[in-house]
């Protein structure tokens, strides 16, 4: 959520990505209501460097928790290609 309100929603990716997450693509200014319309965003990190052009998935587990104890339930699979180098 910081990393969103610190891009700023001028930038077209900030903006595709909250518009395909169902969010405003607008975020409020005030940080407590920029905080609770972006309660549901979780940033992820791979470990290693992904390779250029290829296929890839995320796999967010069921036993995966909330901060507050609540488990999401089922398997989702999230399938990616990683951008070409430029």
């Amino acid at each position: 959520p910081k990393l969103l309100a610190d891009l700023g929603t001028d930038r077209w990716e900030v903006r595709s990505f909250l518009g395909e997450a169902g969010l405003p693509q607008a975020l409020p200014e005030k940080a407590e209501d920029r905080a609770k319309s972006l309660a549901s965003v979780v940033a992820v990190k791979c470990r290693r460097p992904l390779p250029a052009g290829r296929d890839m998935a995320l796999v967010w587990g069921k036993d995966i928790k909330s901060a507050s104890g609540r488990a999401a339930g089922t398997d989702q699979r999230f399938d990616f290609t990683v951008r070409k180098e430029f």
